[in-house]
């Protein structure tokens, strides 16, 4: 089922507005030069906002009953997906299955470095 907010281009402006604001927070060097390239100049076009939205909503259905139903809980994981897709897209972005399995990827890597640290 699809969720009319992550299909709103509006909501992917808004995260990416988000991104650049935990950019400017940062305190790690390293880390906001990093963040601050990931997101520098990002803009998206219709298709692939649209492909964004449809594959957030399959990477959604495919991790979803990984997570308990506390609300909390699926919003943190929905943020963290909306944030690798964001990672991961660009703006010539058009393959909701490349998105898809690209942002799961990027979600299982973050989830080992923490694990080893």
């Amino acid at each position: 089922m699809a969720n009319s907010a992550y299909a709103d281009p509006q909501h992917w402006r808004r995260l990416a507005a988000e991104a650049r604001v935990v950019a400017l927070t940062m305190t790690d060097p390293e880390s906001k030069r990093v963040m601050a390239k990931q997101i520098e100049g990002v803009s998206f076009g219709p298709e692939a906002l649209k492909a964004m939205g449809d594959a957030f909503d399959a990477a959604w259905a495919t991790i979803a009953t990984h997570f308990s139903n506390a609300p909390m809980e699926i919003e943190a994981a929905r943020l963290k997906l909306a944030i690798a897709l964001l990672a991961v897209a660009s703006k010539d972005s058009s393959s909701v299955h490349v998105l898809r399995d690209a942002a799961l990827q990027r979600i299982a890597l973050d989830s080992r470095r923490r694990d080893l640290a």
